[in-house]
C-alpha cells in the first residue's frame, strides 16, 4: 500500500507490510522520526520531504517507475507517474499526488502543490471504451475563466441558462489561475482551495483546470501560461482548438474585453454578461438557489461602506448605488472583489 498524509493511519488500516521490522513500536518510532525531520509543507513553502526521499523519488521517475521504497520507513510509495496515469486524485492523500489532493475530504490536509496546469476532474477518469467514445463526441468545450467571485458565477449561470448542464457533447470546464507560492487567486485574494470547494459544492459535474501563475507577472507570461493550459485541455478531452470557446465574466470594460479577444484570437471568445443591465444581473445573482452567501474578499478603496468579510447582498448593492456614486456597485473598476459560498 502507499503512504498518504498520515502514515500511521495507513499502517493501522493495512496490516500487511512490505518491509521487515522487529516490532510495531519500532516501525512507529521510525515513522515519527521521519515526520519530525520533514520540513513543514504548504502551498507557500518548498518540499515537505527529506533529501533522501526526494532523491529516491527522482530516480524512480527517471526510470519510469510507478513506485519506490521509502528509504527511511520501507514503505512502498507511488510516484507522480502513477498519479498521472490514474488521471485523478484518489482522495487518500498520496505523497506525490499531482492534483493538489483535490479529493482529500479534509481541506487542511490538501498539502501538495500544483506546479503545472492540471485538470482536476469532478469524476474519476474513465478508461473504458464506452467512456473514451463519449469523450471523442465532445463538439463544444466552454472554458470559463473562474475567479471564485460573483462575476464569474453570474457568467456560469448565463451559460447554464443557454446550454443547460454538462453533457457528453457540450461541456463547461472552469479555468482558475493562482499564485503557486501563496496559494491565492489574484485580485480576489482568496485561497485556491476556496475555488475547489466551490466546484464541489455546486455539484454540476464541472472539471477545474488549475493553472499556477506567478503573481504580478507580465501580460505575455499570463498569455503563455494560459495557452499551455488550453493546450493541455485539448489533450485531456481529445478535442481540437477549434472546439474551444473561452468565456469571460467582464461586465462593461471594453478595453479589457478587446484585449482578451486579441490575445486569444485563435479561439472563439464569449462575454455572456457584458453590457447587461445591473438590474438584470442583480436578478440573476441574488435569486440564485445555489448561493449561501457572498463575501467581500478584497477592498481597494478607502471607505467605511466596504469591509473584508462583509456580506455582499442586494441591500449592500443598493446602499453602494445610492450613497457612493464614486464606487461601481458591482466593483467593476476594481474597488472591491468577492467570494461566493455555495450551499452544500
Amino acid at each position: 500500500r502507499t503512504l498518504g498524509s498520515n502514515p500511521l493511519e495507513h499502517e493501522e488500516k493495512f496490516p500487511w507490510k512490505q518491509y521487515e521490522a522487529s516490532s510495531k513500536q519500532e516501525v512507529k518510532s521510525r515513522i515519527e522520526a521521519r515526520k519530525t525531520s520533514m520540513v513543514s509543507n504548504s502551498l507557500s513553502q518548498g518540499s515537505q520531504f527529506t533529501p533522501e526521499i526526494e532523491e529516491a523519488h527522482r530516480k524512480a521517475v527517471e526510470k519510469g517507475q510507478k513506485t519506490y521504497i521509502d528509504p527511511e520507513t520501507g514503505y512502498t510509495v507511488f510516484t507522480e507517474l502513477a498519479a498521472n496515469e490514474r488521471g485523478y486524485c484518489c482522495g487518500r492523500g498520496c505523497r506525490h499526488c499531482t492534483y493538489g489532493h483535490w479529493n482529500v475530504p479534509d481541506a487542511d490536509k490538501r498539502k501538495n502543490r500544483i506546479s503545472q496546469p492540471t485538470l482536476l476532474r469532478a469524476k474519476r477518469k474513465q478508461k473504458s471504451a464506452r467512456a473514451s467514445q463519449a469523450v471523442c463526441e465532445i463538439t463544444s468545450l466552454k472554458v470559463l475563466f473562474w475567479s471564485g467571485g460573483k462575476d464569474s458565477y453570474m457568467t456560469l449561470l448565463k451559460l447554464l441558462q443557454e446550454s443547460g448542464t454538462n453533457s457528453s457533447t457540450n461541456r463547461i470546464v472552469l479555468l482558475t489561475t493562482f499564485d503557486p507560492e501563496t496559494g491565492k487567486i489574484p485580485e480576489q485574494d482568496i485561497e485556491f482551495r476556496t475555488a475547489t470547494d466551490q466546484v464541489k459544492a455546486l455539484g454540476l459535474d464541472l472539471d477545474l483546470m488549475a493553472t499556477p501563475l506567478p503573481s504580478s507577472c507580465a501580460n505575455s507570461v499570463y498569455v503563455d501560461v494560459v495557452n499551455k493550459a488550453l493546450d493541455a485541455l485539448c489533450k485531456e478531452y481529445d478535442v481540437p482548438k477549434s472546439s474551444l470557446n473561452l468565456v469571460f465574466g467582464d461586465l462593461h470594460l471594453k478595453d479589457i474585453r478587446d484585449w482578451r479577444a486579441q490575445m486569444f484570437s485563435q479561439y472563439q471568445c464569449s462575454f455572456p454578461i457584458f453590457d447587461k443591465s445591473y438590474s438584470e444581473l442583480c436578478s440573476l445573482l441574488f435569486s440564485s438557489d445555489y448561493v449561501d452567501h457572498i463575501e467581500i474578499s478584497n477592498v481597494t478603496v478607502e471607505t467605511d461602506m466596504l469591509k473584508v468579510g462583509m456580506t455582499f447582498d442586494e441591500r449592500l448593492y443598493n446602499t453602494i448605488k445610492d450613497q457612493a456614486p464614486h464606487i461601481d456597485p458591482f466593483g467593476e473598476l476594481g474597488e472591491f472583489h468577492t467570494a461566493v459560498f455555495f450551499k452544500q
